[in-house]
């Protein structure tokens, strides 16, 4: 009697085992380009905040970022100068997320660092759309032709500040 009970406890555990795995694939399966997106770089932010890991070049000029980008990339981002609203340029590095080369501004608020994801994509300007995943806050739109993307473990409210900050600053 004892084996018959484990015999079907057996079978609901490779049972919920198997629906589990069938579910997982499925949401992978599932899960849109932009959330495809939305991971791949959230994965490239929590492997640059790894000690010793956030930029490639200490940078701490707009200036000195565009010189730096200008010779590690087909392309120059905008970099904007926020130390007045309280974010000071950190630093910059390149990443390769979703099969392209990408800039990444890294930028220190006092809650936390936030990484500025930008590359070109043609596509229209796109408006600012807010999203969060695992406890980070995203911010992303586009403009002249590039693409941007905000990451942070900010406050939100932080984030949109550093946002609206951005896209005031010309630079």
């Amino acid at each position: 009697m004892a084996i018959a009970r484990a015999s079907r406890l057996h079978r609901a555990f490779a049972f919920g085992a198997g629906f589990a795995l069938v579910a997982g694939i499925g949401v992978l399966i599932i899960a849109g380009p932009e959330d495809r997106l939305e991971n791949a770089l959230l994965s490239s932010h929590l492997r640059a905040d790894q000690p010793g890991h956030p930029i490639a070049a200490t940078l701490y000029s707009p200036q000195a970022a565009r010189a730096w980008f200008k010779d590690h990339l087909d392309f120059t981002p905008p970099v904007r100068d926020l130390a007045p609203a309280g974010f000071s340029i950190i630093g910059a590095r390149l990443d390769f997320v979703a099969g392209r080369f990408v800039s990444v501004m890294v930028y220190r608020a006092p809650e936390g660092l936030i990484d500025l994801y930008s590359w070109p994509d043609g596509a229209p300007d796109r408006k600012l759309r807010a999203s969060s995943i695992s406890g980070h806050a995203l911010r992303r739109w586009s403009e002249s032709g590039l693409q941007h993307w905000v990451i942070s473990h900010v406050p939100s409210s932080r984030l949109d500040a550093f946002v609206t900050s951005w896209r005031a600053t010309k630079g």
